[in-house]
């Protein structure tokens, strides 16, 4: 579980933050079990660098300079390669890269795969022999050096076998966002901007057909979400493809009959998921830096762990517009993260999150305290408006805690709610006028008799 610089290993079980595992200089972008010693792990940053920890006392065991942006890592199924996406910053008259390396982690010699202008998201086979990555409508599949690895040996014949073969490009109509592979390798499936799902077939068949020719894949097609998906999955046995986005529900499809499951109100929208050794839990990150951890027997959240909301930057707004920090105090509360105060009795602290709610945290312990439904709504995606245009964002989402104050006793909270982008100034001056009418009209209904039940410092997550 990452939080900006750092990486803070939790338990599942009791929920505390074990150790911290610190030393990347950027907000980290990628973290990954070792395939084979399960006592440490990889991670990725903005920093151009890839570490190697043990996950036990926290030491970093080995370190590889990329000289550039690090945005996504997988590790091979032996340990011995590292596959990532590297960023390259635009400059003065250069317009900014993504590039897909090969690491060997044993010689630190890399190899670059292919160059694209958007950030490529990657996956990789169970048995490591192919690499997929998606950039704007292509869809690029690579044989490994672990599938040579695997085929090589002694002998004319085997050598001949072990010689890679030629990458594979296919071709989408629109945009893909997101790709995920079947265990075997048996499909590939890839989501597009408008929320379809693909699933690739026969791709070792086709690029290994002796005429050489354009491969020809067999494709079928699954669609429930209204706006792109975010991340692909499939489970451990391979039985389900798992999809989710802004809708915040994991969508589980049934891999032979295309019968979907659906576990809705994860609290936000999911940006990633991540199966579990054992293959009965699968981890779901949503927005807030919340991972909600779902038992695939029972089809139930079954632990909830949270850290405190990643703060936006100071001179964007939170949907990463520029131009927030001209809104004066208000501007500021309204990014994700901002604390507005801090509990009279324990002293926690009051910070605001993207999800409307307000989140109280014990800072000496790092740990979650509770959550308060500040703002009451459902998250609701907003269907795209036609062909390939964006979907609408949900009028809802909005809004925010903008200002919080607690009684002395702490058994009363006045919050104050307005538009997260507030000052943007792409709204003009009638935006503005609303956005001061909604707040105070937010404060003056805030006051109820009895706005709690139960003392706000020892409420439940």
């Amino acid at each position: 579980m990452s939080w900006l610089n750092k990486v803070e290993v939790m338990s599942p079980v009791s929920r505390k933050r074990i150790l911290s595992l610190e030393g990347h200089t950027a907000p980290v972008t990628a973290v990954c079990v070792h395939p084979v010693h399960i006592s440490q792990a990889y991670t990725a940053s903005l920093d151009g660098t890839i570490r190697l920890w043990d996950i036990q006392d926290g030491a970093n065991i080995k370190q590889w300079n990329m000289h550039m942006a690090v945005y996504q890592l997988v590790i091979a199924p032996d340990g011995r390669y590292a596959y990532a996406t590297i960023l390259k910053a635009a400059t003065q008259g250069n317009k900014g890269a993504s590039y897909v390396h090969q690491i060997n982690l044993e010689t630190n010699e890399q190899q670059r795969l292919f160059k694209c202008r958007e950030a490529a998201k990657i996956s990789m086979s169970g048995d490591g022999q192919m690499l997929f990555a998606v950039a704007r409508r292509l869809l690029h599949v690579f044989f490994t050096a672990h599938s040579r690895h695997a085929d090589g040996g002694g002998g004319k014949g085997q050598q001949q076998r072990a010689k890679p073969l030629a990458p594979v490009q296919l071709e989408h109509a629109r945009d893909l966002v997101a790709v995920g592979c079947h265990p075997d390798g048996s499909f590939v499936a890839t989501a597009d901007v408008r929320g379809e799902i693909f699933m690739w077939y026969n791709v070792r068949e086709s690029a290994s057909s002796p005429d050489g020719g354009a491969p020809v894949c067999s494709q079928s097609s699954m669609h429930w979400h209204a706006q792109a998906v975010a991340c692909l999955a499939c489970t451990q046995d391979g039985a389900y493809l798992m999809s989710a986005g802004q809708e915040g529900v994991l969508v589980m499809w049934q891999v032979e009959t295309g019968f979907r499951q659906f576990l809705p109100r994860l609290g936000g929208p999911v940006q990633a998921l991540a199966n579990s050794a054992c293959g009965t839990v699968v981890a779901v990150l949503c927005q807030d830096q919340v991972i909600q951890l779902v038992n695939l027997l029972t089809r139930k959240v079954s632990r909830t762990l949270r850290l405190m909301p990643v703060p936006s930057s100071a001179g964007t707004s939170a949907d990463g517009g520029a131009g927030a920090g001209r809104g004066g105090p208000l501007a500021s509360a309204a990014r994700a993260g901002a604390i507005l105060g801090v509990e009279p009795r324990l002293g926690h602290l009051l910070v605001s999150s993207r999800s409307g709610a307000l989140h109280m945290f014990d800072a000496l312990k790092a740990k979650h305290v509770c959550s308060v439904e500040a703002l009451v709504r459902n998250v609701v995606s907003a269907a795209p408006v036609s062909g390939d245009k964006k979907a609408l964002a949900s009028p809802a989402a909005e809004s925010c805690v903008l200002l919080a104050a607690m009684s002395s006793d702490g058994d009363s909270l006045v919050v104050v709610l307005g538009p997260r982008r507030w000052g943007s100034g792409g709204e003009g001056a009638e935006g503005a006028d609303a956005a001061d009418h909604h707040s105070l009209r937010a404060l003056e209904s805030a006051k109820p008799g009895a706005p709690h039940s139960v003392r706000l410092a020892h409420g439940a997550s």
